[in-house]
């Protein structure tokens, strides 16, 4: 190259043929600023090694790590033999993973929005498919390799598969509660997920050995003990629609939380109200006319002065709320809570009286007695 064509390379070329060779020269961090321009922004941070948690991490770090676009494989064991599925493995290491994951494997529609069938296969003698001694055997090694992408991720609901198949066929395979609670989806739901499995599980106890820990914690919070023996399907039945009331509340309760310092500064103290008593006042503001039940003042129940602070106030919202945005979150609390009684009436019918709590995640409430009918 000769001098001239040398000196006619522009400063940015040679910043950029600097930064080429970042490691072996350190100062081309201050060649970038001298030149009037903002440094390289400082690395990522490392994502963990293969055999480490990913927990913590973000969620465009996490699909970075799972490769593939955050799709992985999950190997799932049958009466007579192996099913592949392709599932979204981000869900694993989401916040509160465990709580959510089951309720998607309750029903053969919801599970279908969330895994899906690849292959499946009989095995003759599944005892020699995968053991300590001999490995994978060649049926099992060839229906995981074809199907699996290079350098994707295998979810197994073994520990002792894990170390085989990362021995023997040197995939990395997740093993954790999360995944336990896939196992614990498809063995509720083998027979609408796998439908050319012929064969059942010999007994409710081979079906489900260990109960889905996010459907025992939920059960728990609602004062309910129920042990792996007493699952059956209409306990499951109830704890999804118990999932979903909570759910539907947990999603309205951010926005109504919002809507407080707007309710304070009309010096409204509603600092201690519960969901329901926020979305009735959000109606009053908008001046609907309802009758409301009053007594003292509690999280969910009016006092006189309440209802007439409110009623004083509306004037100052008319173009602030809307009317039926409002009138649809209040149907929607009304709804869940007068569910929830009525499940949590059957499930202590079904596993015993349920233990009295207090607040929005209570014993037997019924709600309906302190939410009007608006008009």
């Amino acid at each position: 190259m000769s001098k001239n064509s040398h000196r006619s390379r522009s400063p940015l070329r040679l910043a950029a043929a600097t930064f080429r060779d970042l490691d072996s020269k350190p100062s081309a961090i201050w060649i970038s600023t001298s030149m009037g321009r903002k440094a390289p922004p400082p690395p990522p941070t490392p994502l963990p090694p293969l055999g480490d948690s990913p927990e913590g991490l973000s969620r465009g770090d996490l699909v970075k790590w799972l490769g593939h676009g955050g799709a992985i494989l999950v190997l799932f064991e049958t009466p007579s033999g192996f099913a592949l599925f392709t599932f979204y493995g981000v869900n694993l290491y989401l916040p509160h993973a465990l709580e959510n994951i089951w309720v998607d494997f309750t029903r053969k529609s919801r599970a279908n929005e969330v895994i899906w069938l690849v292959e499946f296969q009989i095995f003759e003698d599944k005892a020699s498919a995968i053991n300590n001694e001999t490995g994978v055997n060649r049926q099992l090694a060839q229906m995981i390799t074809k199907n699996i992408r290079p350098g994707q991720k295998l979810a197994v609901g073994n520990k002792n598969y894990q170390e085989i198949i990362q021995k023997s066929l040197e995939i990395h395979c997740l093993y954790n509660d999360a995944v336990l609670e896939i196992m614990w989806g498809l063995k509720n739901l083998m027979k609408d997920l796998v439908p050319k499995e012929v064969s059942d599980f010999p007994s409710n106890d081979d079906r489900y050995p260990q109960m889905s820990k996010g459907m025992k914690r939920l059960l728990e919070r609602n004062g309910f003990v129920v042990e792996p023996e007493m699952v059956n399907e209409n306990i499951i039945e109830l704890s999804a629609l118990l999932y979903d009331s909570d759910f539907c509340v947990k999603k309205h309760n951010e926005f109504l939380q919002l809507m407080a310092p707007m309710l304070i500064s009309s010096n409204i103290k509603c600092q201690k109200w519960g969901s329901k008593k926020m979305a009735i006042a959000l109606l009053v503001l908008c001046s609907l006319d309802m009758e409301i039940k009053t007594g003292d003042s509690t999280e969910e129940m009016f006092s006189e002065t309440e209802v007439m602070e409110l009623r004083d106030a509306a004037p100052q919202y008319t173009d602030r709320l809307d009317k039926r945005s409002c009138l649809r979150i209040y149907k929607e609390i009304l709804w869940t809570y007068q569910v929830k009684s009525k499940v949590k009436s059957q499930l202590s019918l079904l596993v015993g009286t349920a233990k009295d709590t207090e607040g929005e995640q209570g014993g037997s409430e019924k709600p309906s007695e302190h939410l009007p009918e608006a008009v």
